[in-house]
């Protein structure tokens, strides 16, 4: 489809004038313009972890002067959060102004006509639905007010395939209606439309002008003054990198380390005092340089009936009401260093030696601890112009440094090549990328956490292909260590022991230190006599020195402690045979035990007698129940009469059995409460507590 082009004239009438200001004269005085606001240079920087900068500006005024600051709009936030503004002199600040910018679509919403989101020339014209309007097109001109306008879409294949019509109201009340052309000239002639679409468009070129800020700090006193300005800005971090030096000849290695710093703020610094923190303290963003608007309710007028005219009793005493409110302010004082009250939000600090002080700069970096954080300090000014960069030395020291090999499951078969290094300087090495340079040679490159001053740290920067580490599981036990019997509980101390064998191969013609890392398990210790170099969180270290073209084997038991409680009146005879052999040359135990497992032989003895008695009771119980079952179903015949005396025999015979049953499985009854309680007080009685050694 194409796009129509149109040429929209805003104006009015020719011969329409408009004046402004009649009958007021002019005034016989020109004021004399304010002094031009004096550039902030810039005099501090300090870069943070956490992506901003804390930036001190110092600037002279004189008398009522004022400070100019050029910021980007996405500073000026974060400037109104942190904006601390200081009078070192005997003045105040007065205030900060700065160039306020209401939201686009606030604006847009403000000024008619309104328009859809694409701007197109029918959003503007159904905007401009009322108005007068001259419109030419295609050789025909009309001139009346805006109904509307219809796209029109023809049937398919049909040219043009779409096009705008028009309509248009006259004076006279016509409607006419006029198809808009590529050439299509709109001539908008009501003086309020015309300013309302001018408004429209430049609401709209506002958002093409200059991305720039200017803050004005203004201030009230006599004579020339220092102004101190410090705020935190967004800004990208700094970056660590170092060298390490490794010479064959003993020299002790040496750690260069070099920030690199960009800045990207508008405008150079030149001279600055730079300091570079590592860590990261609370920071956010919060919108406060654009005027916001809150929606408020919308409250319709009550809609009531008329209420019947009626009086009201009149009041017994009125007073007299004499109200004022006064609103009053201290005045400041006349000491110097004054913020002047509230600026950006904060509350002014009064002026202390740590805004004014002059630092004594010496060559290097000096560093020192804040709490969680460390600051490397340049001690020399540093000057980078504006969207630079640059490469700034902070560390250039002697360090202790062991060059080992280091093998893990991570690794593979061959261990990594690595500096076990020791911050023997009295800064903090910031977490960094490193380069390692072996006799002038390029070793290899690593990462590097922060390690504090004193601190020893395992550094890894290549891959140590003539060194070859193999581990095989080694043999597993688990040994009685020591069992305790008390109250009738026996409580049995294992230890569970676990072998890992590691096989280390040195292929060069020098000598090697390996470390070997092993996993820390959870529950599970070394053995005694085995001893790591190192322990960390999640492995122990052990250092294993290989021979030139040699083999070294590392030997590491680990141990699990178990422990099993168990009542001793639940053990069979098969655990208590055990148990006797184990305690071995103790015989009163021994003894003990011996007893209990007779005991508990007697207890199964009587209980099985008195279960054989059960069952002989319960047959002749089932039998004498079969006996009257047919006893009931004989009837009064001589033969049937005959089988019920048998069958009255045979009862009185099994009720004399059941009684003998029953008096000796009462006996049984006594015999196995005895062996149960004469079993539970040898238990109770039994108690013992006998360690083992391996």
């Amino acid at each position: 489809m194409r796009r129509l082009a149109f040429a929209i004239i805003v104006g009015v009438f020719v011969g329409l004038q408009v004046t402004y200001g009649q009958g007021q004269a002019p005034s016989a005085r020109v004021p004399r313009p304010a002094p031009a606001a004096t550039p902030l240079a810039v005099r501090r920087v300090v870069l943070y972890k956490n992506g901003v900068s804390y930036i001190e500006h110092i600037g002279r005024v004189r008398d009522n002067g004022s400070l100019a600051l050029d910021l980007s709009s996405s500073q000026l936030d974060d400037v109104l959060n942190t904006l601390t503004a200081l009078d070192l002199g005997n003045g105040t600040i007065a205030g900060v102004s700065y160039n306020s910018t209401d939201p686009l679509q606030h604006q847009l919403n403000s000024a008619q006509p309104p328009a859809g989101d694409g701007g197109t020339l029918i959003d503007l014209l159904q905007g401009l639905r009322g108005a007068q309007i001259q419109v030419t097109s295609g050789g025909t001109t009309l001139t009346g007010r805006v109904v509307g306008v219809e796209r029109q879409r023809p049937a398919q294949g049909s040219t043009p395939p779409v096009s705008d019509q028009l309509t248009l109201v006259s004076n006279s009340g016509e409607l006419r209606r006029i198809a808009l052309s590529p050439a299509a000239r709109v001539t908008v002639l009501d003086r309020d439309s015309a300013g309302q679409m001018a408004s429209y468009v430049s609401a709209l070129a506002s958002t093409r002008t200059a991305d720039r800020r200017r803050l004005t700090i203004a201030t009230n006193g006599a004579g020339q003054r220092d102004v101190l300005v410090t705020y935190v800005v967004e800004a990208p971090i700094w970056k660590t990198s170092y060298r390490v030096l490794l010479a064959r000849d003993g020299e002790q290695p040496t750690v260069q380390g070099w920030a690199i710093v960009d800045n990207v703020s508008a405008e150079d610094w030149t001279n600055v005092d730079l300091s570079l923190i590592a860590g990261a303290p609370q920071s956010f963003i919060q919108q406060i340089s654009q005027p916001r608007y809150v929606r408020r309710p919308v409250v319709q007028p009550p809609q009531s009936a008329m209420v019947t005219p009626q009086t009201h009793d009149p009041a017994l005493k009125v007073d007299s009401v004499d109200e004022s409110v006064t609103i009053t302010g201290e005045k400041p004082s006349g000491a110097g260093g004054r913020g002047g009250g509230v600026v950006g939000g904060l509350a002014a600090a009064p002026a202390t030696a740590a805004f004014a002080r002059q630092q004594n700069l010496n060559p290097g970096a000096g560093a020192q601890n804040l709490t969680d954080l460390f600051e490397y300090h340049i001690s020399t000014p540093i000057s980078i112009r504006r969207n630079q960069s640059a490469l700034i030395p902070i560390v250039n020291a002697h360090v202790d440094a062991d060059r080992v090999s280091l093998w893990s499951e991570r690794t593979g078969r061959q261990p990594l090549r690595a500096l076990w290094l020791t911050n023997s300087t009295d800064l903090t090495l910031d977490a960094g990328s490193f380069t390692v340079l072996e006799d002038g040679v390029f070793g290899g490159e690593g990462l590097l956490d922060a390690v504090k001053p004193g601190e020893r740290r395992l550094v890894s920067y290549g891959v140590d292909a003539a060194v070859q580490v193999e581990s095989h599981q080694g043999d597993g036990r688990v040994a009685l260590n020591r069992l305790v019997v008390s109250r009738g509980v026996l409580i049995e101390y294992r230890e569970q022991r676990d072998r890992r064998v590691y096989t280390i191969r040195n292929n060069d013609e020098n000598g090697r230190t390996v470390v070997i890392e092993h996993p820390v398990r959870a529950g599970w210790s070394l053995a005694g006599g085995v001893h790591a170099a190192e322990t960390t969180a999640s492995a122990y270290r052990f250092k294993v020195d290989v021979g030139a073209r040699q083999t070294a084997t590392l030997t590491i038991d680990e141990v699990r402690p178990e422990q099993e409680t168990t009542q001793v009146s639940s053990l069979d005879n098969t655990h208590l045979d055990v148990l006797i052999r184990v305690v071995g040359a103790n015989e009163s135990v021994k003894t003990a035990l011996v007893s209990i497992v007779d005991q508990k032989a007697a207890l199964a003895a009587f209980e099985a007698a008195a279960a054989g008695l059960d069952r002989d009771v319960e047959a002749v119980a089932q039998d004498q129940a079969r006996l009257r079952q047919n006893l009931s179903a004989l009837r009064d015949s001589a033969e049937e009469r005959a089988l019920a005396k048998r069958y009255a025999s045979q009862l009185a015979t099994s009720e004399d059995q059941l009684g003998a049953l029953k008096q000796k499985r009462q006996a049984a009854g006594v015999q196995v409460q005895e062996a149960r309680t004469a079993l539970t007080q040898a238990i109770d009685l039994l108690a013992f507590d006998q360690a083992f050694n391996h």
